[in-house]
């Protein structure tokens, strides 16, 4: 999961901004590290990681082109997950028509 985080956040931030959270915060720090590991990784780069991770682990059945589950998004500070049509947009997966 933390993968579809750090590309998410590299798609639609860049680079990693931000101090590390502090040594209690043991999820923001979890998170930081894999956006911060991208490092310098382009935009469309990121968005294609992220469509090639969800093939990689099932979740687009590209036969049909059809969304199998709605953990297609982003973990949001609420610790869930949110389908992001923005990203899918971008990388050509989705349209709406």
């Amino acid at each position: 999961m933390l993968k579809f985080y750090s590309y998410y956040k590299q798609a639609t931030v860049g680079p990693c901004n931000i101090p590390r959270p502090g040594f209690w915060d043991v999820v923001g720090k979890a998170k930081w590290d894999a956006w911060n590991s991208l490092g310098e990784m382009p935009e469309e780069e990121a968005m294609a990681a992220y469509v090639d991770q969800m093939k990689l682990v099932g979740l687009l059945d590209f036969s049909n082109f059809v969304i199998k589950t709605c953990l297609f998004g982003v973990v949001a500070d609420d610790g869930c997950f949110h389908l992001d049509k923005q990203i899918l947009k971008k990388a050509k997966v989705f349209s709406e028509s």
